[in-house]
């Protein structure tokens, strides 16, 4: 074997052990049930039909190729939650392998290394990864977006340093590559508006780069600009669901925006995930609250230190290349790549920020949430990923995967033991059992609610049992089509409750353990008493709070 090659198959083995251990890692927590309210939307319809669930869906507001992917699931595997759980998670594989791949020979072994690493090991993606929504389908597919314009970027730059032959200056773009980019852009676009706002940037980014060689790539300009039509117009059967979508959010929408609180979100997501802010908390115990503090402080400190030591490197290039201006005779070293998609990166990133704050503000309703820039997460785990690979001490790379890893393992042993909590089947066994003792002789208890929160998670869980559902929210009731017929909406709990007598079942939730006022509430309205209330804490998901299940009687 030549000498040479045995760098290059250290790399591959190193990349194939890093994506087998990241997925056992990712998976510790998959193989369970529990669901909160978003999956469970996301379960109820995708056991619809396609075309069913475009309707359905169009007045989500969400797009729907995530619940059309999730429908091929269900045909194949019936509503298997843990099946759709690992489909989710098949997008973090997918992620992290771009980056032993893509990557890697675009921009150098480390660099591919690391953001295989980062997409494994980041805490957020361990919380993210498993959830059954479209989130981690819709990275994967910025992801690959981001790599395939880059590719043409840098073809037409000339740019690569010679990593690659095929994307060095003035080679040729496969055509494949502009297939994968408008793909993964058109699929973007289709799965999350946070995805379609990035797709839409890197499309710009990419646009600059060819207008600035235009005297060079004139038929790459043609290129994209038929490909990006041919994109718009697959995407024009969807703009009238959009419109309508628009006007739902602006009607009523439960994302809550505040200063400086939102800021917060945005720069700590990545780490401080809800386990790991659990852990920071105290609620499992002083050891661990101590080591989760003292990690998420030197994760942010190593973040912030990195970050300024890119600024650092970009302001001395540009000093740089101000004074070779006024001496001509002075050669600058031209710009490293893998620096400049960095920045690149970021600057899509921060731009999906600024629209989405603006959209916010036009709209006079937050569309500004942490959890939807999930969708570009390879934006700032390229630019860490670089940061390291450009800094010469390899100590400082190992302290910082070290931390990551460290605050990782805490948030994801929180998870496992929040996720396989017995509490967890608590609410759902009570719901059970008293929908079993009050059915008797009459076939079915009746189930009624004012809370989409519980009741679609319990339709989920229990789709034998149904629920009559006083749709509260404005302009949703079409939406939540997607649990029928588990889930009936009526307009008025009054026609089904006048005129009936006897004992029923109430499900509801509070935020507050021990409020159950609305409990209490419902039973005036409603001409019954309150027979028992049963509260439950749902490990899983602190976002639903807490569980009740109430018997009233009439």
């Amino acid at each position: 074997m030549r000498s040479g090659s045995r760098p290059v198959l250290r790399g591959r083995v190193a990349g194939v052990a890093l994506l087998v251990i990241g997925a056992g890692f990712l998976l510790i927590s998959a193989f369970q049930a529990n669901i909160w309210f978003d999956e469970s939307y996301s379960v109820a319809i995708a056991s619809h039909s396609f075309s069913e669930i475009w309707s359905i869906g169009s007045h989500d507001v969400h797009p729907v190729l995530y619940y059309w992917a999730l429908h091929v699931v269900y045909l194949a595997f019936g509503s298997n939650i843990i099946a759709f759980r690992l489909f989710s998670a098949l997008r973090s594989m997918s992620m992290a392998v771009l980056g032993v791949t893509c990557v890697a020979k675009d921009f150098g072994r480390t660099t591919g290394l690391l953001f295989t690493f980062f997409s494994l090991f980041v805490p957020v993606v361990g919380f993210m990864c498993l959830q059954v929504r479209m989130y981690s389908w819709a990275s994967f597919a910025v992801a690959l977006a981001a790599v395939f314009a880059c590719r043409i970027a840098l073809a037409t730059s000339g740019s690569n340093d010679g990593r690659d032959a095929a994307t060095s200056g003035g080679g040729e773009v496969p055509a494949s590559w502009w297939i994968v980019l408008f793909g993964a852009s058109l699929a973007s676009a289709y799965l999350h508006y946070y995805a379609a706002i990035a797709a839409f940037l890197i499309n710009v980014f990419l646009l600059v780069v060819l207008f600035r060689h235009r005297h060079t790539c004139k038929g790459r300009i043609r290129t994209f600009l038929c490909g990006a039509a041919i994109t718009v117009a697959c995407y024009v059967p969807w703009m009238m669901a959009l419109a309508g979508q628009v006007s739902h959010v602006s009607s009523g929408f439960w994302i809550a925006m505040s200063f400086p609180e939102t800021a917060y979100d945005i720069l700590d997501y990545l780490v401080l995930t809800p386990a790991m802010s659990e852990a920071v908390g105290g609620s499992c115990g002083n050891v661990v609250q101590a080591l989760a503090a003292t990690v998420s402080v030197a994760v942010a400190a190593c973040a912030a230190m990195l970050s300024i030591w890119m600024v650092a490197r970009l302001w001395r290039h540009v000093r740089a290349r101000r004074s070779a201006r006024r001496q001509p005779s002075r050669k600058v070293s031209p710009a490293d790549p893998a620096l400049v998609m960095a920045w690149c990166g970021m600057g899509v990133y921060g731009g999906i920020i600024a629209i989405a704050l603006a959209v916010s503000l036009a709209m006079g309703q937050a569309v500004l949430y942490f959890r939807y820039l999930y969708v570009a997460l390879c934006f700032p785990l390229f630019f860490f990923s670089v940061a390291l690979s450009r800094v010469d001490r390899r100590q400082v790379t190992g302290v910082v995967c070290g931390l990551t890893l460290a605050a990782s393992v805490i948030s994801q042993a929180v998870m496992a033991s929040d996720y396989y909590a017995a509490e967890d089947h608590a609410a759902v066994d009570y719901y059970v059992e008293k929908v079993q003792e009050l059915s008797g002789d009459t076939g079915g208890a009746l189930v009624v609610s004012d809370n989409i929160g519980i009741s679609g998670v319990l339709a989920q869980r229990r789709p034998d049992i149904s629920i009559e559902y006083l749709d509260v929210y404005t302009d949703t009731a079409q939406a939540y089509e997607a649990y029928a017929p588990t889930i009936g909406i009526v307009e008025s709990l009054h026609d089904k409750l006048d005129g009936y007598s006897g004992r029923y079942v109430v499900l509801a939730s509070t935020d507050v353990l021990g409020d159950v006022q609305s409990v209490y509430g419902f039973a005036k309205e409603y001409d019954s008493e309150v027979v028992e209330i049963r509260e439950y804490a749902y490990p899983y998901s602190s976002e639903d709070g807490f569980y009740v299940v109430a018997v009233l009687e009439r």
